[in-house]
């Protein structure tokens, strides 16, 4: 689904006007795994992350669930293609923030809506989190430090800029 800025903040507020702070933030699965021995660098670090926002557990609370995957592979100096380089390391996390509905309306948010309170504020509100759980267990690997890089909203953009919400 294409929505452009202006449609995704309008259907993100329809969610968030029924919502009351976020009540809970959740590590629900993690998996790591790294190279022996360490390698020390340098790395290039690809960072994948989706949201999703299930409607049928809408009626009391919302939850956004927020994936990441991030992996280190090893600079070459050769012109290696990025697939032969080693992995020296990567975390692959989900996390789940919860959000519990204002008083009395049990109703089951339309899940168009849900998915762009998902991008436009569940992912933002998540990041933090997995930013420092990824730095804590990259750190615990035994590798130098590594901290992903702050998101930046699509809100402010142009309201007519198209996303694939999909």
């Amino acid at each position: 689904m294409k929505l452009t800025v202006a449609e995704l903040r309008s259907r993100a507020s329809a969610v968030l006007d029924q919502l009351q702070d976020m009540t809970d933030v959740r590590l629900v699965s993690m998996s790591c795994e790294a190279e022996q021995p360490i390698d020390f660098g340098p790395f290039e670090v690809s960072t994948a992350l989706s949201v999703r926002s299930p409607a049928e557990d809408s009626a009391r609370e919302v939850y956004v669930f927020s994936k990441y995957v991030v992996q280190a592979r090893s600079v070459q100096d050769d012109d290696s293609i990025e697939e032969a380089r080693p992995v020296a390391w990567r975390v692959e996390l989900e996390m789940v923030g919860t959000w519990g509905r204002r008083g009395g309306n049990s109703a089951l948010l339309d899940s168009a809506d849900l998915t762009c309170f998902a991008v436009l504020v569940g992912a933002m509100a998540l990041h933090p989190y997995a930013r420092e759980t990824v730095q804590s267990t990259v750190g615990r690997l035994g590798f130098p430090p590594f901290t992903m890089d702050i998101l930046h909203s699509i809100d402010g953009g142009s309201g007519e800029v198209e996303i694939d919400v999909d």
